[in-house]
């Protein structure tokens, strides 16, 4: 089954990226995001188990109150 959207010559947009994407803002847009995940690196130590453990009652206080 071979769908076709209607105007299917005009190449397809993504939801906020340029019309006129070319390589280099692909570039630019690629060397942001690796500065912004590097500026996250090491402010974040969690390990799976911790992130996915239950809060004891006590922390569970001081998040959602009485």
């Amino acid at each position: 089954m071979n769908h076709k959207p209607s105007g299917a010559s005009a190449p397809h947009e993504w939801p906020g990226l340029p019309a006129d994407d070319d390589p280099q803002a692909r570039r630019e847009r690629a060397a942001l995001r690796r500065k912004a995940f590097g500026s996250l690196k090491g402010k974040i130590d969690l390990s799976l188990e911790q992130a996915l453990a239950p809060l004891d009652p006590e922390e569970r206080d001081r998040w959602y109150g009485d």
